[in-house]
């Protein structure tokens, strides 16, 4: 598998383009607080644009590198919390059922801060130890293809078994119905012998066909029409972030 390279030029820390760069973040900060007056919505640019410029002032961007990788996930941060938040809190069931707290806004942005803060820490550690060069992956591992096949054929069964039990329980066996309640679909997992544990074997089959793809340098078909069917499986949970990050990692990896 090749590694993909974004080159950039080089570029020093004041050029016009890092100052645009930085007036644009402080214009979207002063106006997210002066019109909300919120601290959540202000962490929340403070974070895409920290995230962002991990990207903007890269020489050399390695869509494989750990880091990259890392930062990638870091936006799925963003898109949970305006949900949360947007709601009010009233569809995360954990909170609904915690009396520990009241105040969950001020824990969210106490959240935020901490997110924020520790991307920064990271992103100085990973800086002061980097190792130059880009990794070069290999697979010849020593693991048995046919090894590989059983246990796509074992995981991908759990999964859809799993599926079409919760299908014909909850919806008389149409699919289109299960997806149409995944509203109430925390609630329909609070009765006993109810789960989506399945679920993860059929992911875990996935990911595990496209690295028999990758290693094979072999491209079958009939994988992408089992992803398709597998990323339906987890939208029926109803996690949309959960949804979005499993389906774009197949891009990236692939």
């Amino acid at each position: 598998m090749t590694n993909i390279l974004l080159s950039a030029p080089k570029e020093k820390l004041l050029s016009p383009k890092a100052i645009i760069f930085f007036g644009i973040l402080l214009f979207l900060i002063t106006l997210s607080v002066a019109v909300q007056q919120d601290i959540v919505y202000g962490s929340v640019v403070v974070l895409f644009f920290l995230l962002t410029s991990f990207f903007v002032f890269q020489k050399k961007v390695n869509l494989f590198g750990p880091f990259e990788l890392f930062t990638l996930y870091y936006y799925t941060i963003i898109p949970a919390v305006l949900y949360i938040y947007l709601t009010n809190f009233e569809r995360i069931e954990f909170l609904n059922k915690n009396n520990l707290h009241s105040d969950w806004k001020s824990l969210l942005e106490l959240s935020l801060v901490y997110y924020i803060i520790g991307y920064l820490f990271a992103l100085i550690g990973y800086k002061t130890f980097e190792r130059k060069g880009i990794p070069i992956i290999k697979f010849n591992d020593g693991i048995s293809i046919r090894l590989v096949n059983w246990t796509i054929m074992l995981f991908a069964v759990i999964g859809l078994l799993n599926f079409s039990y919760n299908v014909v329980h909850f919806a008389n066996g149409n699919p289109v119905i299960y997806f149409m309640n995944v509203s109430t679909r925390y609630l329909e997992f609070e009765e006993p012998g109810t789960t989506t544990l399945g679920y993860l074997f059929g992911e875990m089959a996935a990911y595990l066909w496209l690295y028999k793809m990758l290693k094979l340098q072999r491209i079958n078909y009939l994988f992408f029409a089992y992803l398709a069917l597998s990323i339906f499986m987890k939208a029926t949970t109803g996690r949309i972030c959960s949804t979005i990050f499993y389906s774009i990692t197949f891009i990236f990896v692939y």
